[in-house]
């Protein structure tokens, strides 16, 4: 008579929350060898134990763990390891490319969102809409639009002085700068993306470490969402920087103590605005100019230098018209295939020489002169 050994199942190792597999079985004398030649031992594997063997021809013994142990997943990695899933990565909706300079292009994102309805769908700003709506059928719950147009899909690191900061932009301008790198925004205001989508966005950017929000443009001052827009990224724990053209100072001077940081370009001397912006109110630019001065919030004014427009001439006349401003930044010009005025499209980058000759004549005027983007 052959006697087979028994083999006893080994209980499973707990490592790190998961149950581990010892590996291998013991190995024994397998009968009918000569003697001295041994083989592991391999129990039979019953089918339904296929799916669950950590190796291949090994069934997981039941025994295995102790009582009120977990059970093992449907399938074990060969180091007996069960990964946790890896949470899905946050990401903002898809974008759609639009002309502009490319470090600053701004993403549009599409706005016409779907219809919703519930007390969430009330508290995002959306209102009862019966249009199109046939017999019998119930209102709808239709979004409004924000004033957000477009937005860059990185923050921003250079927009929003001690900040990082996600900057928005605004359609519609009532300048026609032939400079003007945001060609897709100038024109009349239009309506942007829904509210509850833009609060979306906005608690996205600020998972991703985003401190501070910039309101860009078109020109900010002419929507009349303005306030309620600042309000949500307040809420969002933005601090808020607007970049304006000083054409509105009557919105300015009513919400600048909303902002945390202003910026205001100031693009020529005001004698020749009219010729170089289509805007003729320089009194509305040089108003601002003053409530700028007069030290409610920090802010800075702003020139882009062309090559044979600010010579040191038209800059001087700049210098002794914002004499008292606590900030001056020149930045270069770039030029690009789409902007307004095809004269520009081929005039050469501003050069570093060059806006440091300038940047030391304004500071006869202006005690703080920086240079960015050059």
């Amino acid at each position: 008579m052959i006697v087979v050994p028994m083999v006893t199942p080994v209980p499973s190792k707990r490592k790190f929350g998961t149950w581990q597999s010892p590996g291998r079985l013991p190995s024994v004398k397998a009968p009918g060898r000569p003697h001295g030649e041994s083989s592991p031992r391999k129990a039979a594997v019953p089918p339904e134990h296929a799916a669950t063997s950590p190796r291949p021809g090994v069934a997981v013994p039941e025994t295995a763990a102790p009582a009120g142990a977990p059970p093992l997943p449907a399938t074990v990695p060969e180091n007996g390891l069960t990964p946790s899933p890896k949470p899905e990565p946050r990401a903002l909706p898809p974008p759609v490319s639009t002309g502009g300079h490319a470090s600053r292009r701004p993403v549009l994102h599409p706005w016409a969102g779907g219809l919703g309805g519930g007390p969430a769908a009330r508290k995002e700003g959306k209102t009862r809409s019966d249009e199109g709506s046939g017999a019998g059928s119930r209102p709808r719950l239709q979004e409004t639009h924000s004033p957000v147009f477009a937005y860059l899909k990185k923050p921003s690191l250079l927009d929003f002085p001690g900040h990082v900061a996600v900057v928005f932009f605004t359609a519609g301008c009532n300048m026609r700068c032939g400079f003007c790198h945001n060609l897709t925004l100038l024109g009349a205001p239009r309506p942007g993306m829904t509210w509850s989508r833009l609060d979306t966005v906005c608690r996205i950017f600020r998972n991703h470490w985003a401190g501070g929000a910039v309101i860009s443009g078109g020109e900010p001052t002419l929507q009349p969402e303005l306030p309620r827009l600042v309000a949500l990224l307040h809420r969002h724990g933005f601090a808020v920087k607007l970049d304006t053209n000083g054409s509105q100072p009557d919105v300015l001077a009513a919400h600048l103590d909303k902002f945390q940081y202003v910026a205001m370009d100031f693009k020529c001397r005001l004698e020749r605005y009219a010729a170089m912006t289509g805007f003729a109110e320089t009194r509305a630019i040089a108003r601002s100019l003053a409530l700028l001065k007069a030290g409610q919030v920090p802010y800075e004014l702003r020139t882009t230098v062309i090559d044979g427009v600010h010579d040191a001439a038209e800059i001087r006349a700049m210098g002794e018209q914002a004499a008292g401003a606590a900030r001056f930044v020149l930045q270069p010009f770039l030029p690009h295939e789409d902007l307004p005025d095809p004269a520009l499209r081929t005039v050469k980058r501003t050069h570093r020489e060059q806006l440091d000759a300038l940047a030391a004549i304004l500071r006869d005027y202006v005690p703080c002169v920086e240079i960015r983007g050059a």
